[in-house]
């Protein structure tokens, strides 16, 4: 462990804060269990797995498995003991396309998210294609929203909005994001609405219907589709980084 700044070595290093930095420095030898532990933390990257790394200075960290959990990396120290949460790569899977979702997309990929958008019509592809493009972070799927859940599914690291107001994709998408580890599912319009359809059309009853959010977003009572966009990812990275406890 370096430390930087206030209390550090004579690095000559000091932070405009005047505060301390602890950099943890990871030695790892061309061995089997190390080739074990890297693939382990990328499966955990991916959202395959969730795991737990454990170290206490100076020994060679342990990779435990646990349950899958939401939030970003969280690191717990506690003198020599290290306790860090490893989490996937924020995931958020749009349910066709709006003027509130290309804004949805922009403040996405500003805040590091990956960002898939299921579109069935060819209208939806060219309003995407005329407003943005496919990037690292940004990709467009050619299945119905709800096929895409279904087929492809999603890891607990993934929010589902559905941001049409069309009752044909947003209930059938919300029947299937229900199935999921999603931490965050959301549709625009009033639950109440989305519930009288849901319970005749899938059966689902008022309290599976409690994990979903709707009206979408935080309530501050946004207007313009980009005040709306932003009270959504507001709302998704709250959700998100609740902190979660010391395992």
């Amino acid at each position: 462990m370096i430390r930087y700044g206030e209390g550090g070595a004579a690095t000559g290093v000091r932070l405009p804060c005047g505060g301390s930095i602890d950099v943890l420095i990871e030695y790892l030898n061309a061995s089997a269990p190390a080739r074990t532990g890297i693939k382990s933390m990328l499966a955990t990257i991916h959202g395959q797995q969730s795991c737990i790394k454990q170290v206490v200075l100076p020994q060679a960290a342990t990779l435990l498995p646990t349950e899958h959990s939401t939030g970003v990396p969280v690191v717990w120290r506690a003198g020599d003991s290290l306790t860090i949460r490893l989490a996937a790569v924020s995931h958020l899977i749009i349910a066709g396309v709006s003027s509130v979702a290309l804004n949805c997309i922009q403040l996405a990929e500003m805040l590091g998210f990956d960002i898939t958008v299921c579109k069935h019509r060819e209208a939806e592809q060219r309003q995407f294609y005329n407003a943005y493009s496919e990037s690292g972070r940004v990709r467009l799927v050619n299945m119905f929203p709800a096929r895409y859940l279904e087929d492809v599914g999603c890891h607990a690291q993934s929010a589902i909005v559905s941001l049409t107001h069309d009752p044909r994709i947003d209930d059938l998408t919300l029947m299937e994001a229900l199935k999921t580890p999603a931490f965050y599912i959301g549709a625009m319009g009033y639950l109440k609405n989305s519930l009288r359809r849901l319970q005749h059309i899938g059966g689902l009853t008022s309290e599976q219907m409690t994990g979903i959010h709707a009206p979408i977003g935080l309530a501050k009572g946004s207007i313009t589709r980009a005040e709306i966009a932003l009270s959504i990812l507001a709302d998704i990275v709250k959700y998100r980084n609740q902190e979660p406890h010391p395992p």
